[in-house]
Parts: structure tokens; sequence; C-alpha cells
């Protein structure tokens, strides 16, 4: 039963982490492109880093495993997700915007790493696939979903309030994480 509780938990830090990068995933373009930036070729540039930046977590993401438990690296993940949001709120410029995709390898790169541990560590092998599916249809596919009506409703109002109702979603995860049994 314990175990059960954890997974729900589990999925639902990940639906809402996922959740708030659905402004990020949905209109990242079009926020960038809002920020008039002269060369179009530009936006792809600042939109990859984040690419760049999970490429190299993931090449070097190894030793980080061997010294950081699961649990903290999921919770530094959802932390810095709600601070990223944040200040993407507060700063409306490309710059902030760009330093802000650095930290994608650990908002995004981070927690995939993070739930590949806990099912490797937390659940049976019948489990783990249970917890995969759920983590791709409901953490991915859901959240996409229901984010997009989200954003794509709050956009035109303002997208300051777009960021900051993801860095309360982010944190709301934050605050479920430390819920979960890790023992």
């Amino acid at each position: 039963m314990k175990n059960d509780y954890n997974a729900i938990l589990i999925i639902l830090v990940y639906f809402l982490l996922q959740l708030s990068h659905s402004a990020y995933n949905n209109y990242s373009v079009l926020y960038i492109e809002s920020l008039n930036i002269s060369k179009k070729w530009l936006t792809g540039l600042v939109v990859n880093i984040s690419v760049i930046s999970e490429i190299i977590f993931f090449i070097f993401s190894s030793k980080l495993v061997r010294k950081v438990e699961a649990k903290n690296l999921l919770l530094f993940s959802c932390f810095i997700a709600s601070l990223r949001w944040f200040l993407l709120g507060i700063f409306q410029n490309v710059y902030i915007f760009a330093l802000t995709q650095v930290t994608h390898a650990i908002t995004f790169a981070l927690a995939q790493l993070a739930f590949v541990l806990i099912l490797n560590s937390k659940f049976s092998v019948d489990k783990t696939l249970d917890m995969q599916s759920l983590y791709s249809s409901i953490c991915f596919q859901l959240s996409a979903f229901i984010g997009m009506y989200v954003v794509g409703s709050i956009w035109d109002t303002s997208t300051q309030l777009v960021f900051y109702v993801s860095s309360f979603i982010a944190l709301m995860a934050l605050i479920i994480s430390f819920k979960i049994k890790f023992e």
C-alpha cells in the first residue's frame, strides 16, 4: 500500500513538473519572437540552448548519480524549475531567457534521471513497466494536453502571468515531493 501511495505521489509530482514546462514547450518560440529578435535564426539558437545543455548534462550525469540520492535530485529539479519560471515572469528579456535555457538540464534532464533512479531502486520490474506507462501517458501527454489549454487561455492576458503560474505549479511539485517516502 505504501508503495502504491508513493507511486501516485511520484506520478503527480512529475505531472506537475511537466505541466510547469507547458509554456516553454508550447509557446517558447512565440515568446522569443515577442521580444523582437531581429534575426530569426537567433530564435532557433536561443531555443536550442536547452538541448545543448541537456546533452552535456547527460554526458556527465553518471558521476552525479553516484554522489546524490534520487530524492535530492528530484527536489532540486522542482526547486530550479520554480525559480526558472519565476525569473522569466520577472524579466521579459531575451538574454535572461537564454540564460534560463541552461537550467533546462536541471528542470528537465535531471528530473528524468531522478525518475529512472527512483524506478530502479524502489519498484519491481512489473511495477516499473506500469510506472513508465503512467509516466509517458500522464506526465507527458496529459500534461501537454492540459498545459496547452491552460497556458493558451492565460497567454493573451499576460505572458508574465503564464510564467508565474508555471512557477507556482513547479512549487506545488516541490512541496508534494517532500511527501514521497524513499526509504
